[in-house]
């Protein structure tokens, strides 16, 4: 199932599970700057990837604002001007890790 089947009127996506940076970074294609939102579960690193899901995070980042966080859940907002192409490379990149 394509991910624009599921984020109707790019309104929200959830995210957790495995591949969230590349998740997160499809879910740019989808949502709309003013209004869309994705949720994502397990922000804060845990201890056995502290170093890969940092590096990963910040990388989201680049391409989201944090506008809500309750514990490990945040919620995040596509940010106004998104490079399509760094989008892309960043998306390639994580499709590789698997966090």
């Amino acid at each position: 199932m394509r991910l624009d089947h599921v984020v109707q009127n790019g309104s929200r996506a959830l995210v957790d599970g495995r591949f969230r940076l590349a998740c997160l970074l499809e879910a740019l294609t989808c949502l709309t700057p003013r209004s869309g939102r994705v949720l994502l579960h397990d922000f804060a690193p845990d201890e056995r990837g502290l170093r890969a899901r940092s590096a990963q995070y910040g990388r989201a980042l680049e391409f989201y604002r944090v506008v809500a966080r309750d514990n490990t859940l945040v919620t995040l907002q596509p940010r106004a001007f998104v490079n399509s192409s760094l989008r892309e490379m960043a998306a390639s990149d994580a499709l590789r890790e698997a966090i």
